[in-house]
This record gives structure tokens, C-alpha cells and sequence, in this order.
């Protein structure tokens, strides 16, 4: 049986009898269910730094404004870092103090959340604001700085994914994916990554989580070198570094969507708290 805390953890995102819930398989609960229990997830092992790719898309607007709002508590409870990945812009206004635009691979801007919405300096920002409805809410104040130095901090990364794939496994480099970003985040910020398809979103969030391999940009985390790619970090860094994907479960073998119909939510919950590890087999929406 579930240990209090997880359960505790699993009600504050809307699920409804969460004991219930953490027996059941993907199979046999909603999508909006299914992302809750990621969200869960991802937040039982107390990160410090927390990567949201499109967090609130199977849920209704009632049940985003909740787990929204639970995040940034425990936010402020752990001081944790978050960067937000998404198209919703009322979201990125009202939850990130910091946002930077992507397009065709760059950040082209990246300044207070204020500052991007009411005073953007490029054409494409303009573009991208204007096409959406009025945004009524403030961003948050922004935190209080308890150090200037980065605790995140990505330096020269370049990457563009094969544009095909030999029997060997090489592949010849297609189109620019990210271009020369380099990125500081300080410790306790909240910063939002928007920008149109293909703008090199969701590619910065997996490389920041370890899911994309063959680069040698360098990515420093409070001041220590992290390896690239998840497989290689230590459990430990998994723990401290959780991702939450929009697709909390699929069956295709997509490596930034890969599932394990055959793990429960409590399978999941358990393995995340305990070791920072996945599952073998995997663990619905974790890669």
C-alpha cells in the first residue's frame, strides 16, 4: 500500500480516491488522469529543478489552475527551479517571471515576463503575442535573488537531428534544431520557453532533461558538470532533475514518449521517490 505523502501528493492534483487510482494501468484511466499521476510523480522526489514540456494540455481549465497552483507551492517550499515549455501564453504570463522566444533554433528574446508581453522588440514576438487573445492576468513578482551566480547553466549548445538513419546507426546532420543557445537560470526562477512548431521548444527541454545525445555542448548544474544524456547521470541528478511531458502515455516507441503499459501509477510514484530510476521497461510519460 501506498505510503501516505504519495497519496497526499496524488489528491492535490484532482485525482479522486488516489488509492484506487495508484493500482490501476494506464489502460485504465483518463488522460487527464494519467498526466496528474506524472505531475505526481515528477514532485514526489521533492527536484530541484523541474522541466514542464506542455504540463496542462489533457487537462480542463479547473484542474490546470490546481496543479498549476501546487506546483508553485512546492516550488516555494523547496526553492526549485522551473522552466515552463509551452504555446499557452496565459500560462507563461501568469507563472514564469522570465521568458525567453525561440525561432528556428535561437532565443531571440529573453527578458522579465512584463517585458515581453508589453514591450517585445522583434517583429516574430509581436507576431506571436498579437495572435493570441487578450492576456488579462500579471506575472508573478519576481523572486527574491539569494545568488547572482546560474545554477543552471548551458553554454554553446548546438544540435540538429539526423536527417536519415543507416543500418550502422549513423545519419547525416538535417536541419538546425538549436543554433549557439546559451542559457543562465538562476536557483528558485521560473522561466517560460514559447515560441511557434518547431521553434526548438521541446528540443532545449529533452536536452536540459538528458534525452537527446550527440553534442558537445556543455551543461552545468550548481556549479557541477552534468552529463548529457540521462542514461549516463547519476541517480541522485535523475531525482533532482524531473521532466513532465504532455503525452502522459503512449504505446509507440517514440524515445521522447515511451511507455510501460505494464506499470501502475504506484509503480511509477515508488521508483521516482526511492531512486530517481525508471522502471524497467519504462514509465508512462518518463523517457
Amino acid at each position: 500500500m501506498m505510503a501516505v505523502p504519495e497519496l497526499s501528493l496524488m489528491e492535490k492534483t484532482g485525482l479522486r480516491d488516489p488509492e484506487l487510482v495508484a493500482t490501476r494501468y494506464p489502460h485504465e484511466i483518463s488522460g487527464g488522469q494519467r498526466q496528474r499521476v506524472v505531475i505526481a510523480a515528477a514532485l514526489v522526489g521533492t527536484p530541484e529543478l523541474i522541466v514542464r514540456d506542455e504540463p496542462a494540455t489533457a487537462l480542463d481549465k479547473t484542474v490546470e489552475a490546481q496543479v498549476l497552483n501546487l506546483v508553485s507551492d512546492i516550488q516555494k517550499d523547496i526553492n526549485a527551479t522551473l522552466i515552463y515549455v509551452s504555446h499557452d501564453l496565459h500560462v507563461i504570463k501568469s507563472m514564469c517571471e522570465r521568458v525567453i522566444v525561440m525561432k528556428d533554433g535561437m532565443i531571440i528574446e529573453d527578458g522579465p515576463s512584463d517585458d515581453i508581453f508589453n514591450a517585445r522588440k522583434t517583429d516574430y514576438c509581436k507576431t506571436l503575442i498579437n495572435a493570441i487573445p487578450r492576456i488579462e492576468a500579471n506575472g508573478p513578482a519576481a523572486p527574491t535573488v539569494t545568488s547572482t551566480s546560474a545554477y543552471l547553466q548551458l553554454d554553446k549548445v548546438n544540435f540538429s537531428y539526423a536527417s536519415h538513419t543507416d543500418l550502422f546507426g549513423k545519419g547525416n546532420r538535417g536541419a538546425m534544431a538549436l543554433g549557439d543557445v546559451n542559457l543562465p537560470i538562476t536557483r528558485g526562477q521560473t522561466l517560460g520557453i514559447v515560441g511557434d512548431s518547431g521553434s526548438g521548444k521541446s528540443t532545449l527541454a529533452g536536452f536540459i532533461a538528458g534525452l537527446i545525445s550527440g553534442h558537445n555542448a556543455q551543461i552545468m548544474l550548481n556549479g557541477g558538470a552534468v552529463a548529457g544524456v540521462a542514461r549516463h547521470r547519476d541517480k541522485d541528478l535523475r531525482r533532482r532533475l524531473q521532466m513532465v511531458f504532455w503525452t502522459p502515455v503512449v504505446v509507440e516507441p517514440d524515445p521522447y514518449r515511451r511507455g510501460d503499459p505494464g506499470s501502475s501509477a504506484e509503480t511509477l510514484l515508488r521508483a521516482d521517490k526511492t531512486s530517481g530510476a525508471i522502471p524497467r521497461g519504462g514509465a508512462f510519460g518518463r523517457s
